[in-house]
């Protein structure tokens, strides 16, 4: 057994030799040289070169420059770059703006216009100036812009009803009286209401119809126009006055 031991050179050598590998080894991959750190040619277009050495010619001024101020100052200048940051932020989800007291959000309106401004880009701030735009401005001159045209047609009205031949005139100020006191006797409040809310009381057509069922307004009695018969005062009477076509006999 001894024998065979040491006739065997790999069981008795602690490091065997290695038969070398067939075919041809293996060739080591081409690494390209690297450039200078100052020469970037290599590795970017003209263009970009300028413009990486004038982004970092204006880090380091603005890092001289930082050296230079004191701790206050830094710190007044990270605050003002965090709200700044802050302001240009477009958010996931716009918080609930700000609306002047006595103004209501069309929220129909908000709802299409918050695509619109993620869509545009907008901070929660600039969102904000827009929302204050809207209603200090643009919806008061809007309101204001209705009520000088409604104004402005009631007044047409009342300007037609003074010309009209039958109402108008010298005799304007009865048909208006005439008008009133038909009104504050068969009226309702909430016809009356009606009449304020919307200037009727301008309009020539309910002047003249009107006045003319005060003409048969009388002591509290109509007459019943064809019939010569009384009708009492209620919108019975008076419809029988302004609708009967029953021809006369």
């Amino acid at each position: 057994m001894a024998d065979n031991l040491n006739q065997d050179p790999n069981l008795t050598n602690p490091n065997p030799p290695i038969d070398p590998p067939v075919g041809d080894p293996p060739v080591p991959p081409v690494i390209p040289p690297v450039p200078p750190a100052d020469d970037l040619s290599k590795l970017f277009t003209p263009e970009e070169v300028t413009a990486k050495k004038e982004s970092i010619a204006s880090a380091k001024t603005e890092e001289e420059r930082r050296s230079k101020l004191s701790p206050e100052d830094l710190k007044k200048e990270d605050d003002a770059k965090v709200a700044l940051e802050a302001d240009t932020k477009v958010p996931e989800t716009y918080a609930d703006f700000k609306i002047p007291d006595g103004m209501e959000v069309d929220k129909e309106l908000l709802t299409e216009a918050l695509p619109m401004f993620k869509e545009l880009g907008l901070s929660q701030g600039r969102a904000q100036k827009i929302i204050d735009l809207y209603s200090t401005k643009i919806a008061p001159a809007f309101i204001k812009r209705q009520a000088d045209a409604w104004n402005a047609q009631k007044e047409s009205w009342k300007a037609d009803a003074q010309k009209d031949t039958e109402i108008g005139g010298d005799k304007f100020e009865a048909s208006v009286k005439d008008a009133v006191r038909v009104l504050n006797t068969l009226g309702t409040p909430e016809l009356k209401k009606v009449f304020d809310d919307y200037g009727l009381g301008n309009h020539p057509e309910f002047v003249r119809v009107f006045a003319r069922m005060a003409q048969h307004l009388k002591e509290d009695t109509l007459e019943a126009r064809g019939k010569g018969k009384p009708a009492t005062n209620t919108m019975d009477g008076i419809a029988s006055v302004l609708y009967d076509k029953t021809d006369k006999k």
